[in-house]
């Protein structure tokens, strides 16, 4: 089950004059988006202030060394490590520039932004939007998104485009992992006209869809063309919401919510190894979500989310390593907290929890009726997968 480091083997020591940027490099510039390049990147969007690729790695490998808490921001954990050393010595992308890196977390705004431009010689700059890394206040905004229409990092994604674009004559590309996706099409579809027309593709991996007031604007009509999006086959967070319709399912070495990852979705040569549609567990999990979400009016989401962040910021947890580090205490902490939570708060959670479960309940009885209905139809016997569709 080849992935993006078995890509680096195969194909890492042709140029891109020689092998034209594909979508696996595309899942690897979103990569690029989640290292922490604070103080080795320049913000500035000119050629001049921008750094070499294999350059900016090892100052980050060495910085490491020197405080090796930096790895707690790995989303991905030892894996992104790895494949940190590995890209740092591979040709293929050694006269890659980076530059224009930002990294905003604004606690009184609730937004956590971040974006990186990576270009060479022959390939169109890529404008690279970073997803939800470890901070809790980046979870945060993205349970924002079920309360208002455009949320903080989005907008700011905008403006990060509009001033990239002002450094770049020819045509770019835009994208993202998760959340950064989710961004790459929102700032794409409300930049300014003149750099919208240059935007070649719009790379989407796995992200968040948005409210139907935004897939049915005139903005997003316009680049809805140029989206290429990609979910795995057991994808959760790529369906929620109103999502771009005319997506690539590829496979994923892991299962669950764990195929979220990009370094377990499978390659074949310079092409993903895409599957005839998602699993049956993920379009059930999609639908027991958005039935739950429809179902809350906005107060309720309102209180929920914030009642489940509170209980969160009382224990003191920041990121998610927070989790795993002393879990007993960090359990005895969100105890407390829910406590310590008002009454019409803790109802409103409980009855927002309990929905969730009842729907659940529902649809597993829809399932099963299925089932039993096609083992009438067809008078062959289950072999223990269901056979309804939701």
């Amino acid at each position: 089950m080849a992935n993006v480091f078995d890509y680096l083997d195969w194909r890492g020591d042709l140029s891109f004059r020689a092998d034209p940027f594909n979508v696996v490099d595309n899942i690897i510039f979103s990569i690029i988006s989640y290292y922490p390049f604070d103080g080795i990147v320049n913000a500035e969007f000119e050629t001049g202030s921008a750094i070499y690729l294999p350059e900016a790695f090892n100052r980050l490998l060495e910085l490491i060394k020197d405080e090796p808490g930096i790895e707690r921001s790995f989303i991905f954990g030892g894996r992104q490590k790895s494949f940190l050393m590995r890209l740092a010595e591979t040709p293929r992308y050694k006269d890659c520039l980076l530059c224009g890196y930002t990294n905003k977390v604004d606690f009184e705004r609730e937004m956590q932004f971040s974006a990186i431009i990576i270009s060479a010689p022959d390939i169109a700059p890529y404008v690279s939007f970073r997803g939800t890394d470890a901070a809790i206040i980046g979870w945060k905004e993205d349970f924002n998104m079920i309360l208002s229409h455009s949320v903080p990092a989005q907008l700011e994604s905008v403006i990060y485009l509009n001033k990239a674009a002002k450094h770049f004559a020819k045509k770019i590309n835009t994208g993202g992992h998760s959340k950064g996706g989710n961004l790459a099409i929102y700032a794409a579809a409300f930049c300014n006209e003149d750099v919208q027309r240059r935007i070649d593709t719009i790379y989407s991996n796995d992200a968040p869809g948005f409210n139907k007031l935004i897939i049915e604007s005139e903005q997003f009509k316009k680049i809805e063309d140029r989206i290429d999006c990609y979910i795995p086959e057991g994808s959760v967070v790529g369906l929620l919401f109103e999502y771009v319709k005319n997506y690539k399912v590829v496979k994923s070495s892991e299962s669950g919510l764990l195929q979220h990852d990009p370094f377990s979705w499978e390659v074949k040569s310079k092409y993903m190894v895409h599957i005839g549609t998602v699993s049956r567990k993920s379009i059930f999990v999609n639908k027991m979500l958005m039935e739950w979400l429809e179902n809350m009016d906005r107060q309720t989401r309102t209180i929920f989310v914030e009642t489940l962040f509170n209980i969160v910021t009382e224990a003191n947890i920041k990121s998610v390593p927070d989790f795993t580090d002393n879990k007993f205490k960090n359990v005895t902490l969100m105890i407390k907290s829910l406590n310590n939570i008002d009454n019409d708060s803790k109802k409103m959670l409980f009855k927002t929890f309990l929905a969730l479960f009842e729907i659940a309940r529902d649809n597993i009885q829809a399932v099963a009726r299925d089932n039993i209905q096609a083992f009438m139809d067809t008078n062959e016997p289950l072999r223990g997968k269901p056979r309804g569709i939701l």
